[in-house]
């Protein structure tokens, strides 16, 4: 991309509003992620990202990966799948009970 002869200012400037763009989009999003889950469940999917940029990173670049490694790739994995499953169980009990509220006499 050229700006003219502007020895890359433009360019610079373009990348950094790329940025800001970028950083606004992800405090909204995480904020929206927070209000309608919680702050529990955000760190959980963060650290799930990690697991998934990891495998990612060994697919990409054919790192080796030891045992101990894909030990705590599957354990990581795993407890996002457990903790996933309670929390979607949580939200659909807690929204049965909303949408049919019981009766007091």
């Amino acid at each position: 991309v050229r700006f003219g002869n502007d020895n890359g200012f433009g360019l610079t400037l373009l990348l950094i509003l790329i940025g800001c763009f970028l950083a606004v989009t992800y405090n909204l999003l995480t904020f929206k992620f927070i209000q309608m889950l919680s702050a529990v469940y955000l760190s959980v999917v963060a650290n799930f990202k990690l697991v998934i940029l990891i495998i990612l990173g060994i697919l990409v670049f054919g790192e080796d990966v030891g045992w101990l490694n894909a030990l705590g790739l599957t354990i990581a994995t795993i407890a996002f799948c457990i903790y996933s499953y309670f929390e979607y169980e949580t939200h659909v009990h807690n929204s049965e009970d909303q949408d049919n509220p019981k009766k007091v006499k």
